[in-house]
């Protein structure tokens, strides 16, 4: 009679764990249910496609793609400044009299500003713009140069 006990109680234990897991896979099956129309269908072929997602990964690279290539167009601007240099030489003046030295004492500074507009071509326009100041202290004299050259070439020239 006790064997028969034990064989019922498993039996019966069984039965509980066998109507759980029935009532758990179909509360979890419910839970997976969708109701699908042809709109929902649609926006979930989109969302989860492989395809489309692909694709707005492409589209993602190439608005990428298109900011680094406008990017070079935009418009540079460079200001060049040198700060005041105060120098104080002797110079020597050979004539008939003999040799003759003399104090040099000047002030200078200049800058320079530069524009460039990149263009699609491949090529670029840009303006230049410097200004050169020379004080002698000693000639009581200025020298300020403007341009609109390169810088390089005015100094070239007045050297």
């Amino acid at each position: 009679m006790m064997v028969s006990k034990t064989a019922s109680r498993k039996r019966l234990t069984a039965a509980c764990l066998t109507v759980s897991m029935i009532i758990q896979v179909t509360g979890s099956m419910a839970q997976a249910t969708y109701e699908l129309d042809l709109q929902k269908s649609v926006e979930l072929a989109k969302e989860k496609s492989h395809r489309m997602q692909m694709l707005r990964k492409d589209l993602e690279r190439a608005g990428y793609e298109l900011k680094s290539a406008t990017s070079r167009f935009r418009t540079h601007v460079s200001l060049d400044l040198e700060i005041p240099n105060y120098t104080e030489t002797i110079r020597q003046f050979e004539d008939s009299t003999g040799l003759t030295f003399y104090p040099v004492k000047q002030l200078s500074y200049d800058g320079g500003l530069q524009v460039t507009q990149p263009l699609p071509t491949d090529g670029q326009l840009f303006l230049r713009s410097g200004l050169e100041n020379i004080l002698d202290y000693d000639k009581n004299e200025r020298l300020t140069v403007m341009d609109l050259m390169p810088r390089r070439m005015v100094h070239a020239g007045v050297s």
